[in-house]
């Protein structure tokens, strides 16, 4: 039996999460347990007007000196990390990710950057793997928000714009903010999965002809924020 609440169904989000493993429901994946300090948020709110961004200007240092020095990102911007299997993609992202540690020592700052780490469809064993990265010097400014392979193909198809809502967040309260997706490959095969049950007529690959727009509004969320917060967004494919 399903009943109508009447509501829009909305993620969870937690400040305490900061550190830990969550997922779209709000629950500590490391221990099973729901968060208990946590507000309800919009999956996908709308897009922040051109009229409230402001130009790129800012570096975001990924440590990596081939990276700062001959490809520079600006903070507020997207950079695509595309690549064969295996040959290191999510290891420059978390290399980013640790080295903003570093970044903010040297401010002497400790508030101003918060790094979420978006897992689609990855396994459990990998996401401990990144943990356990992450936990020698990285995990007090660094979220992971997951859906793995054992989750509803629903689940995997949202939880990227989970993630960015919960980046837009931070962004508000004037916060540089880094996401890396992991990656949009997974993604995309969740949300056509989705669209062939849903008879939408297939393109090329099987793909729905929306696929492009999935993606091109999820990056969109990626600017600097005329308040002075800011989403970088590092998208794997």
């Amino acid at each position: 039996t399903v009943n109508t609440t009447g509501e829009r169904f909305r993620a969870i989000f937690a400040e305490e999460a900061l550190g830990r493993v969550t997922d779209l429901f709000g629950v500590d994946l490391l221990t099973g347990r729901a968060f208990e300090k946590f507000k309800y948020i919009d999956i996908e709110r709308p897009t922040v007007p051109i009229m409230d961004r402001t130009p790129v200007n800012r570096p975001m240092l990924t440590g990596i000196a081939g990276i700062d020095l001959i490809y520079p990102i600006g903070r507020g911007q997207r950079q695509l990390i595309i690549g064969d299997k295996k040959t290191g993609k999510t290891q420059i992202a978390l290399d980013t990710i640790v080295n903003q540690g570093q970044i903010m020592k040297e401010k002497s700052n400790k508030n101003d950057i918060i790094c979420i780490y978006i897992a689609v469809g990855k396994t459990k064993k990998e996401i401990k793997s990144i943990y356990n990265e992450l936990l020698r010097n990285a995990l007090s400014y660094t979220m992971i928000v997951a859906a793995t392979n054992d989750d509803k193909t629903t689940v995997q198809s949202l939880i990227p714009y989970v993630g960015l809502s919960i980046a837009e967040e931070y962004m508000m309260q004037k916060k540089d903010v880094v996401v890396v997706i992991d990656d949009l490959k997974a993604h995309a095969q969740s949300y056509r999965e989705i669209s062939l049950i849903s008879n939408k007529a297939p393109g090329r690959e099987a793909y729905p002809a929306d696929i492009f727009f999935l993606h091109s509004r999820l990056l969109e969320k990626g600017c600097q924020h005329k308040c002075g917060g800011s989403i970088t967004i590092l998208p794997i494919v």
